[in-house]
């Protein structure tokens, strides 16, 4: 990859989806592009292993649960439920991981805000990755077609129902930070 270290560059490099290697499904516009050639740069086989597990996967028959991905350091979450109300649905980030959510079936909306614009209500715990937090932000529909990606950086807040939809049966995908 060419060098991702300005804005444009990253941008440039983000709308070029070179980083798919074939696969069809795009990244939400939210993404943090200069996070993401950064990530990418750092650590580029486990980002080319995430999308080749998409790319040549059947996602329809995956079973809920946890699973990691055969011959690599990968972890993988399957669920599929009823999404919540808005005042339900919390924010939350993490330390160690970054997140690619995908929803396979249904649709749910998801939050993003910068983690420096929330109020911690629930501190971070190490063995779980998680802190929780009261923020604003803007909502986006995830529907098949279209995965998020979210950095330490990146307070989100998924599984908010969508208007008309029963919930979703989604994938998160959990990649390594790289400071």
């Amino acid at each position: 990859m060419e060098n991702t270290s300005t804005i444009t560059n990253a941008q440039e490099w983000f709308k070029s989806r070179s980083y798919l290697n074939g696969l069809e499904l795009v990244p939400h516009a939210s993404t943090d592009t200069t996070e993401f050639a950064r990530q990418y740069t750092a650590n580029k086989q486990q980002w080319d292993e995430a999308f080749e597990y998409l790319k040549n996967t059947d996602l329809s028959t995956l079973a809920v649960g946890k699973h990691t991905l055969e011959g690599s350091d990968l972890y993988i979450a399957v669920s599929e439920s009823e999404n919540r109300e808005l005042a339900d649905a919390r924010w939350e980030s993490h330390r160690k991981a970054i997140d690619i959510q995908y929803v396979i079936e249904g649709a749910e909306q998801m939050g993003v805000t910068p983690l420096s614009k929330t109020k911690v209500t629930i501190t971070y715990d190490e063995a779980k990755d998680v802190a929780f937090y009261e923020a604003e932000g803007p909502l986006y529909l995830a529907e098949p077609g279209t995965f998020f990606i979210f950095f330490p950086n990146d307070a989100h807040r998924p599984m908010v129902k969508a208007d008309g939809v029963w919930g979703s049966k989604k994938i998160v995908i959990k990649l390594f930070y790289k400071e």
